[in-house]
């Protein structure tokens, strides 16, 4: 059992037998799911007490590139470099259907919406399938390189695809056709995500450079943002003016755009490259994964602490934040007050080599933006527990290609649930009536504390 902060607990890191290559968070339950280079899907149930296996899946004969739960967490998918689709019962672990042949090359990326599964390729394919009777009901091929990363706008119906041909691709989920793809931005776009409204897309490159897209504007960016001294391979969106990313270098940094500024640092993989890194549903935790073989935790329920409650000197307090240990953790600390190292290359001095421009940003760990608050009441109940929706689906029928079994719906609600009334998060054994706004406050004010004492004992 891993101890962060002062006595606020986290799950220890999950140590896989190969390199882990994507992880995705049960939306309602304590469970995280690994895809792993030996074409093996993992199953846990995660805790600050232990992690516990759940199930080991083969479905695959080469690499698991990607996993993704179904938005009510019935049904597991993963998706694998020889080019299968696999579907499991996320409580059983039994296989419910699979696409043997889904590309004619290796798949790469995937996301889902709904009744909806988004898949991409190595050779630049992107597929939609409707998941009720698992027939393709779309395939473009415009772009020409593998496809890195999707980003779902669900209420625009839209969905984005980064590409290693340095373009991004905008795909209409409801007309099933291709609005617009980009230049070539001259560098390989590895990573995005939608931010402002969803009037902005971000997207890593391999040079370590951000790009932002405008709405409308998709030819080329509107600005570009230095600053990573490595390649962006994934990221994840926090509110509406600010990311998490993470780079080849191992390190996860807070990122806030518009304006341009490297906040902090959530945690590292010593210098091996990231692959994932994804947040569970109640925004407890931050997941990622790497070449080093371990998924760790991170605990960053504090940047979304909603009461903006200071205590103390907690404006300072805030700049010296630490860094969790191997297991995870917490974030480390700061620039000085101009926000920058004094070399404008976005890169500490001090050894640490963190590439952080600008201190912790006070406004970040203290206010939610008003619609990332809005999005919050929206996913919980009025005791502020975290809530999750399903989204049911039309039956579907069986299809042509491979299956161990029919499901009147693979993307509805089901019986299975990892256990009913199950608080995602919540420590495992131990009675904890605090809702979910109070463990959040109370994890702010530790993490104050102790980073304090921590940037206090840095000067003795």
């Amino acid at each position: 059992m891993a101890e962060s902060w002062e006595d606020e607990l986290f799950p220890d890191a999950i140590e896989e037998e190969a390199p882990v290559m994507s992880a995705t968070f049960h939306p309602n339950a304590p469970v995280i799911a690994t895809g792993i280079v030996n074409a093996r899907v993992n199953v846990y149930r995660y805790g600050v007490e232990e992690n516990t296996m759940v199930h080991s899946l083969k479905r695959h004969v080469d690499s698991v590139r990607g996993v993704k739960f179904s938005e009510d967490g019935n049904v597991l998918c993963s998706i694998s470099a020889d080019a299968s689709i696999a579907f499991a019962d996320s409580e059983t672990g039994k296989s419910v259907h699979k696409i043997v042949d889904a590309h004619d090359n290796g798949l790469f990326s995937l996301d889902i919406w709904g009744p909806m599964l988004i898949t991409g390729d190595d050779e630049g394919v992107v597929k939609i399938w409707d998941t009720r009777n698992m027939e393709c009901v779309s395939t473009f091929d415009e772009q020409e390189d593998y496809i890195s990363d999707f980003a779902v706008v669900p209420h625009k119906k839209v969905v984005f695809a980064t590409s290693a041909d340095s373009s991004l691709g905008v795909y209409d989920l409801k007309k099933m056709k291709m609005r617009a793809v980009s230049e070539g931005q001259g560098d390989e776009l590895l990573s995005c995500t939608v931010i402002k409204d969803s009037r902005m897309v971000v997207c890593g490159s391999q040079t370590g450079m951000l790009g932002m897209f405008q709405w409308g504007e998709w030819d080329e960016v509107v600005d570009r943002f230095p600053g990573h001294p490595q390649s962006i391979d994934t990221m994840v969106y926090l509110d509406n003016d600010t990311i998490c990313t993470g780079s080849s270098d191992g390190i996860i940094r807070i990122v806030q755009i518009h304006p341009n500024r490297l906040l902090g640092v959530v945690g590292e993989h010593s210098d091996f490259p990231l692959e994932c890194i994804v947040l569970s549903g109640d925004k407890r935790y931050m997941a990622s994964c790497s070449h080093d073989n371990f998924v760790r935790f991170w605990n960053v329920g504090y940047l979304f602490d909603e009461d903006g409650e200071e205590e103390g000197d907690g404006a300072e307090d805030a700049e010296h934040s630490m860094i969790g240990g191997a297991e995870g953790g917490g974030m480390v600390g700061s620039m000085d007050e101009e926000g920058s190292d004094g070399d404008s290359d976005g890169v500490a001095d001090d050894g640490a080599y963190y590439g952080m421009a600008g201190d912790v940003n006070d406004e970040l760990l203290e206010e939610l933006d008003e619609e990332e608050e809005q999005r919050f009441l929206a996913e919980h109940d009025d005791d502020g527990e975290y809530s999750a929706t399903s989204a049911a689906a039309p039956s579907s029928s069986t299809s042509s290609s491979t299956s161990s079994s029919t499901s009147s719906s693979f993307f509805s609600a089901s019986s299975s649930s990892f256990g009913s009334g199950t608080t995602l998060g919540a420590p495992q054994g131990a009675a904890d009536n605090r809702t979910a706004a109070q463990r959040r406050r109370d994890q702010r004010k530790k993490s104050k504390r102790q980073g304090q004492r921590t940037f206090l004992r840095g000067l003795d």
